[in-house]
C-alpha cells in the first residue's frame, strides 16, 4: 500500500459518531474495547477528554483526507497500573484502526511512528512511550514491534498485558 499522508486531529463531538460507529465494529470489539458501547456510553466516556475534565489527550487519525481511526495518549504516572513498572517521565498511547478495510494493511506501525514524533516526544520531558496490548492481540503486537517497541513484561493482571516500550533516543 502506498504511504499516504497521515494527521492527527483532537477529538471534536462531531467525531463522536464514527467513534460509536469504529467501537461496534468486531475487530476493535476483540481487541480494544471488549464489548458493544451505545452511543451515550460513547459521548459520556469520551465527552470529558473533551472538554479536558480527564487529562487523556484524544486523537482521530486521518489517513489519505479520511478519518480512520482513534489514538490517545496519556501519562503513565496517571495510570494506577502502568507507572510501576518504568521510570522517569513516559507516555502510554492506545489506537486502532476503525476502518475494516484498511486492517492487516501494516498501517498501525507507520501511524504510531507519526504519532510519537508529532505528539508524544515533542515534549523534551518525555523519555519512554508504553504500549499494553492483550498478550492474545498478536497483530498489534507486530505492529508495534515494526514501530520499534521492545518487549518488557507480561503482566499477571486478570487480563494479561505485553507490556512494550520505546525510548526517546530510538524515535529522534
Amino acid at each position: 500500500m502506498k504511504h499516504q499522508n497521515t494527521e492527527f486531529k483532537k477529538l471534536e463531538k462531531s467525531d463522536l459518531i464514527n467513534l460509536h460507529k469504529w467501537l461496534n465494529t468486531p475487530h476493535v470489539i476483540a481487541s480494544y474495547e471488549n464489548k458493544p458501547s451505545s452511543f451515550e456510553e460513547v459521548k459520556s466516556k469520551y465527552i470529558t477528554r473533551i472538554t479536558g475534565e480527564d487529562p487523556t489527550q484524544s486523537f482521530v487519525i486521518i489517513y489519505d483526507n479520511k478519518p480512520i481511526g482513534y489514538i490517545q495518549k496519556y501519562l503513565v504516572s496517571n495510570d494506577h497500573e502502568l507507572k510501576n513498572y518504568v521510570n522517569g517521565e513516559s507516555v502510554g498511547v492506545d489506537l486502532f484502526i476503525g476502518e475494516p478495510s484498511l486492517i492487516h494493511k501494516g498501517l498501525g506501525s507507520r501511524i504510531l511512528q507519526a504519532f510519537l514524533k508529532k505528539h508524544v516526544f515533542d515534549e523534551n520531558n518525555i523519555e519512554s512511550c508504553i504500549v499494553d496490548p492483550l498478550t492474545t492481540n498478536a497483530s498489534a503486537i507486530r505492529a508495534y514491534e515494526k514501530a520499534g517497541f521492545k518487549h518488557f513484561k507480561i503482566t499477571d493482571d486478570q487480563e494479561s498485558k505485553y507490556l512494550m516500550i520505546i525510548f526517546r533516543y530510538e524515535v529522534l
